[in-house]
């Protein structure tokens, strides 16, 4: 299953995510992970493979947090930092899983 790395880049912020799937399906996929001192990057093949029933019938999106964490981020600011990432992929409607803080 091919994991695509790539960068969202914003006046405010520049987030890396990784997709995989059926990038042919409209039925998008988006798990949202907590904060953590480590990227999830690092753990793409493990996640793609840990959710690879949902490959066949949706696009799946991961999301790590913003790069250079300001002091005192917020879950507000994540879910901001989240719907101007969506936004700018043009995604409308999504099915999401989140986790920890991701799921707050």
């Amino acid at each position: 299953m091919p994991i695509k790395i790539e960068s969202i880049k914003t006046e405010r912020f520049t987030m890396k995510f990784f997709r995989f799937g059926n990038s042919a399906s409209q039925k998008k996929f988006i798990i949202i992970p907590g904060t953590s001192l480590k990227s999830v990057m690092n753990y793409a093949d493990s996640v793609s493979e840990s959710y690879k029933i949902f490959a066949q019938d949706y696009e799946v999106f991961l999301f790590d947090i913003r790069e250079q964490l300001p002091e005192n981020y917020r879950i507000q600011d994540l879910a901001q930092d989240l719907a101007e990432s969506l936004d700018s992929l043009n995604i409308k409607q999504s099915y999401i899983l989140g986790v920890s803080m991701g799921g707050m």
